[in-house]
C-alpha cells in the first residue's frame, strides 16, 4: 500500500504576527509546528504501516524553505520519503490555489513513487482553519473523500472510516483510491528514538518549484488567488461571565446560590415572566 500524506507547518498561535499590507501571516520569525490536524493524520497512516509489512508513506508540503523542519519531524515520526513545494512564486496561495499545486505535485509523485492507494491530510489546519484544501484537492483529482475522518479499517479494496457530524458519527466504506480529511486525535505517545531523529536530519528533502511541476508562474501566488482577505483584526478573546475566588466553602455556597436562582447575598435572582419561559400552544 502506498499512503501519501499532506502536512503543512504553522505558526505556533502564541507567535503569529499578520502582515498589515498584505493580510497574511508572517512566517520567517515566527516559530513552527506540524499542523495538528496533519500530524494526527500522519499518525494514521503509521498506524496502517504497522499492520501492512509493504506499506510506504511519503509526506508533501507546500511552504518555504524553513518547512522542512516539519517535514523531518515527519520523516522521525515514520514517514519513508519527504517532497517539499517551495518558491517565492507560491507566496500567498490561498486555499483553492494550493490545492492546486499539491494536484499536480500529486501527479508527479505517482510518477516517482507510484500509485497511491490513499491520501491523508488534516481536516483543517491551525492558521488558515478554513477546512478547504483537502476537499478542494480532492475534487481536482476527481477522487471520492470523507473529512472529519476519526477511524479507519482497511476491509479488501474498501477502507472504513468513522467520521464526525454534527449529529454523531458517521460510517462509510469508501473503494480507494480516495482522500480523508483527518480530525485531530487525543495526543498518543509516538516520540521518535534518537535512530530515527539523526536518520531525519540526514535523508534528503526533494524540492519542487513551479517549473519542475510544470505550472505557470501566473497560476499560483497571492495574485492568482480568488480569495481576497480585504481586512484582519483581533478576536476577543476575553471571558465573559462570573469569576468566583476564594475559599471552597465561600467559592461553593455562592455557585449554589447561583443555581438555585439567588444572588451572591441571599436575595432573589432576576427572573423573567413567565409567559417568556413557557411555550404557547397556537393554532
Amino acid at each position: 500500500m502506498n499512503i501519501l500524506v499532506c502536512v503543512k507547518q504553522v505558526p505556533d498561535l502564541s507567535e503569529i504576527h499578520i502582515d498589515a499590507q498584505t493580510h497574511t501571516l508572517q512566517r520567517e520569525d515566527a516559530v513552527s509546528i506540524v499542523n495538528p490536524f496533519d500530524e494526527s493524520a500522519l499518525y494514521l497512516a503509521i498506524q496502517l504501516k504497522k499492520e501492512i509489512p509493504d506499506c510506504r508513506i511519503t509526506v508533501l508540503s507546500m511552504g518555504p524553505a524553513c518547512a522542512q523542519k516539519a517535514l523531518r519531524t515527519c520523516l522521525a515520526m515514520g514517514a519513508d520519503q519527504a517532497y517539499l513545494i517551495s518558491g517565492p512564486e507560491f507566496a500567498g496561495s490561498d486555499s483553492l490555489t494550493t490545492a492546486y499545486v499539491l494536484s499536480c505535485a500529486f501527479h508527479k509523485l505517482q510518477a516517482l513513487e507510484g500509485k497511491f492507494d490513499l491520501i491523508f491530510c488534516g481536516k483543517q489546519t491551525l492558521d488558515g482553519d478554513t477546512g478547504q484544501v483537502g476537499p478542494q484537492l480532492a475534487e481536482f483529482l476527481h477522487l471520492p473523500q470523507a473529512t472529519g475522518v476519526t477511524e479507519i479499517a482497511l476491509q479488501g479494496e474498501y477502507v472504513q472510516v468513522h467520521r464526525e457530524t454534527d449529529d454523531g458519527y458517521e460510517v462509510l466504506s469508501i473503494k480507494y483510491p480516495c482522500l480523508l480529511a483527518i480530525s485531530k486525535l487525543p495526543p498518543r505517545s509516538n516520540c521518535p528514538n534518537i535512530k530515527r531523529r539523526i536518520a531525519a536530519n540526514r535523508a534528503e528533502i526533494i524540492v519542487f518549484s513551479a517549473n519542475h511541476l510544470g505550472i505557470c508562474v501566473t497560476q499560483v501566488g497571492i495574485n492568482a488567488s480568488p480569495t481576497h482577505v480585504k481586512q484582519i483584526s483581533i478576536a476577543d478573546r476575553r471571558p465573559h461571565g462570573i469569576k468566583l475566588s476564594g475559599p471552597e466553602e465561600k467559592t461553593a455556597q455562592e455557585l449554589s446560590c447561583l443555581m438555585i436562582g439567588k444572588d451572591f447575598i441571599g436575595h432573589p435572582a432576576k427572573s423573567f415572566p413567565q409567559s417568556d419561559l413557557t411555550h404557547k400552544k397556537t393554532s
